[in-house]
């Protein structure tokens, strides 16, 4: 069932005339919120819940908080959220990792709508290229979350609700410019009456960006090594829509479907100051969903997705070979409404194949899941299990394919010690199977590696502010069988099963609003462990926090927002502190009308998400937006 990128444009070419509109992200998953403060969360259990009433410890950024933020990429976004850390081969486009609650970035589970996101073969998540222009909202949930979302589920899971997605009735139009001769172009419309929902949205960013690596920490005192010093651009553009059509109050039909086209220059540390690289990738989306009620008690949905990527890396002009991807994934999500709580229950099914430099896999994976969470007066719980069955073959030789399983589950409790404070406890288990690469590449492979094992705990407190709400819990993640490249096997090295890694600290957050200001805090105190040799895990700091603050004053919304991260580890270097400092500030000029600024790095901070990479020094942003204060979002 593979669609080419021309057959994907001409179905959305067709599907923008049609009467439809998608909300495809689950059944449940409506983006109402009560407030910015009090935001609907349904990536913890696939039905809403206040974030005050889920379990595991959670994060929304919200659509206000997106506009503010002006950022270039997904990953900006993420950077200061609580228990999540950033690594950064360059400025956007370059590779990019997510580090949750310690855990490697292939250990995320992200979905865009509720539609689990496409990896490569490597386990890379498909993410860096979703333009926050097109975000409405974004729920984070920490901690092992394989028994809800499935392997690979083990820092947690990122849901990604579009803009185009949410049946918000509202139109919308932006135009940025600003540093590194960066410019952005955006515009959507969407419609919601009765019988239908429509959503359209398209974007493109122009960046001249910066030189990826500092040439000095390379060239080994060869004047002519140590990378190109020149800019590395980054090019985006970007197509969303999304269709519903209500048949009658209890059936309804729809399609998503979205594209991306990137270009990004990048540079390499062995070639010479001369040496150019380009890689383009194209990725394509299209969902086929039906939402059905069922008496007054049972709400399903049942969706088909195709998923593409291909990339082109060119190095001086001259062709490497194509890698590529497809994949399939079919959900069936049932929640059944009972007097003392919600059962939720289905199973989600991929079918994927790559072909990664002249080589070819497979990977098919099955998940059965089964949840039961409710609340009483003075207790709130939530139980989970998921039985996932994985196998992975390599094209050329079908006989060396590995099949592989696992059953997870996650117990939470929650016990009311007065109205509004809280003490919680989750506990879970959850796993990964080796991707494609891992088991298979002809150099580094290894075909008897085991799934990794993960346990989780976390226990804390939570108070209820009014409005607003702080969390502190402490954690521990435990993991077997983790997996990693070791260089010491045979010539090259191969990917192996190392003894163990764990990570345990604490995380405190705070959201609130006292006397007309807006504030967000967290603190994570960590320690994240390779127990093979005592070592710190790659990447990781011991400690980082982020401070947010805004508000309205003489017509005008001010803000600003402070990160702090300590020294990490990189191979035999070490990535010192830094703290980067971000202002904000936009004003309404007329009820459709807001103007917004963004100074960055105000500091011009120096530092380094990986050893020898540069990032974004000091810039300054201005965004004109669309946006009429008669839209609704319901």
């Amino acid at each position: 069932m593979a669609f080419s990128r021309l057959q994907f444009l001409h179905a959305a070419g067709a599907l923008a005339l049609a009467p439809f509109t998608l909300n495809p992200s689950s059944v449940q998953a409506q983006t109402r919120e009560t407030s910015g403060l009090a935001p609907v969360v349904v990536t913890a259990t696939r039905y809403e819940q206040k974030l005050s009433e889920v379990l595991p410890s959670s994060t929304v950024i919200d659509r206000e908080e997106i506009q503010k933020a002006q950022a270039p990429t997904l990953f900006e976004l993420l950077q200061g959220v609580p228990g999540v850390e950033i690594a950064r081969s360059g400025g956007p486009g370059s590779v990019s990792s997510i580090f949750m609650r310690g855990q490697d970035s292939k250990n995320v589970a992200v979905f865009i709508d509720g539609i689990r996101v496409q990896t490569d073969q490597y386990g890379t998540l498909k993410i860096a290229d979703i333009p926050p222009v097109e975000i409405e909202k974004i729920e984070i949930i920490r901690g092992n979350v394989s028994a809800i979302h499935g392997e690979a589920a083990t820092g947690g899971a990122i849901n990604i609700f579009t803009a185009s997605g949410t049946g918000a009735n509202r139109s919308s139009a932006e135009v940025s410019l600003g540093s590194r001769n960066t410019s952005s172009l955006s515009a959507g419309h969407n419609i919601r009456t009765e019988d239908y929902r429509l959503g359209l949205s398209i974007s493109q960013l122009k960046s001249e960006g910066f030189s990826a690596i500092n040439p000095e920490n390379h060239k080994n005192g060869d004047p002519n090594k140590g990378a190109n010093p020149d800019r590395d651009p980054y090019e985006r553009r970007s197509l969303f829509l999304s269709a519903e059509r209500f048949l009658n109050p209890n059936l309804s039909f729809g399609l998503r479907a979205n594209a991306i086209r990137t270009k990004a220059e990048y540079d390499s540390a062995s070639d010479t100051r001369t040496d150019k690289h380009r890689l383009t990738s194209d990725s394509s989306d299209i969902t086929l969903f039906s939402k059905i009620k069922t008496g007054a008690n049972l709400d399903s949905l049942i969706s088909l997705t195709q998923s593409e990527f291909i990339y082109k890396d060119f190095k001086n002009d001259t062709a490497a070979p194509t890698a590529k991807g497809n994949q399939t994934n079919a959900l069936i999500s049932n929640v059944y409404r009972i007097p003392a709580g919600k059962i939720t229950f289905g199973a989600d099914l991929r079918w994927s194949d790559y072909l990664s430099y002249g080589e070819k896999y497979d990977r098919n994976a099955s998940g059965f899941f089964l949840g039961y969470s409710g609340t009483t007066k003075l207790f709130d719980y939530q139980v989970n299990y998921r039985r996932d069955e994985i196998k992975s073959k390599p094209l050329l030789e079908p006989l060396l394919d590995r099949r592989q399983s696992a059953d997870t589950w996650l117990l939470g409790l929650g016990y009311h010690l007065t109205d509004r404070l809280k003490a919680v406890g989750v506990v879970s288990t959850s796993f990964r199977a080796p991707n494609s690469a891992e088991l298979f590449d002809m150099t580094y492979g290894n075909a008897n590696l085991k799934p990794e094992e993960h346990e989780n705990q976390e226990f804390g407190l939570q108070y209820e502010l009014e409005p607003g709400l702080l969390r502190v819990v402490g954690f521990r993640t435990h993991t077997n069988n983790a997996i990693a490249f070791d260089p010491t096997i045979g010539t090259d090295g191969k990917f192996a099963n190392i003894a163990q890694t764990k990570n345990r600290g604490v995380e405190a957050t705070l959201s609130s609003k006292f006397q007309g200001w807006n504030y967000n805090f967290s603190l994570v105190l960590q320690d994240p462990r390779d127990l093979a040799d005592n070592s710190r895990l790659l990447r990781r700091a011991k400690q980082y926090s982020a401070l947010s603050l805004s508000k309205t004053f003489a017509g005008i919304d001010w803000g600003g927002r402070v990160l702090y991260s300590g020294d990490r580890a990189d191979f035999a270097q070490t990535l010192n502190s830094y703290t980067v400092i971000d202002l904000f500030s936009s004003k309404r000029l007329s009820p459709d009308w807001v103007v917004r600024l963004k100074l960055e790095n105000i500091t011009n901070e120096r530092y380094q998400l990986a050893y020898g990479y540069n990032t974004p020094g000091r810039g300054a942003f201005v965004t004109l937006q669309y946006q009429p204060r008669q839209s609704t979002a319901n």
